[in-house]
């Protein structure tokens, strides 16, 4: 192994490479769109129900290990295709276990995201159906209000209109 000593300049050229990795995953995987797509969907749903710390902690990390199983599946896949450029059982067995990998890690994402967002939606549902029953019983109120004002007003024309006559 060669000694190299330690350069701001290979740090920083590193993240680039890191970064090329991201661009490759968007660019040529499709299921990372999906991942994506998912992933703003959650911090939309997180933000309207207003996740605690925690909640966005499992959030995050939950997101985080999904693109992170999909990057490894997806070093998996190219590493297997230039070793086996042939159709080989082996070949297909390991990226076959390499995309189970990711759907394990989306599988928990998605339980995660189910008992954070569900108790919160069904609280929400909860809280508009009150709300529902106490409007419903303000307008009933008023309508009978009105509906008993009516009343009393046309008795009382009806009366002032017969003792003129």
């Amino acid at each position: 192994m060669p000694d190299n000593p330690f350069k701001i300049k290979n740090r920083f050229r590193s993240f680039k490479y890191a970064f090329e990795g991201l661009i490759y995953l968007f660019k040529k995987e499709h299921n990372s769109w999906i991942h994506a797509l998912a992933m703003l969907v959650v911090i939309v749903a997180g933000c309207i129900f207003k996740l605690n710390t925690i909640e966005w902690l499992f959030v995050i990390i939950a997101v985080g290990l999904v693109f992170a199983a999909e990057l490894i599946n997806s070093s998996i896949e190219r590493l297997v295709d230039l070793a086996s450029p042939d159709i080989n059982p082996i070949a297909k067995q390991a990226k076959d276990l390499a995309a189970a990998a990711v759907l394990v890690v989306a599988i928990v994402a998605l339980l995660i995201g189910l008992m954070i967002f569900v108790p919160k939606i069904k609280s929400r549902v909860e809280s508009n159906k009150e709300k529902e029953l106490v409007y419903e019983k303000k307008n009933i109120s008023e309508n009978i209000k009105h509906c008993s004002c009516r009343v009393k007003c046309h008795a009382l024309s009806f009366g002032q209109y017969n003792s003129k006559s």
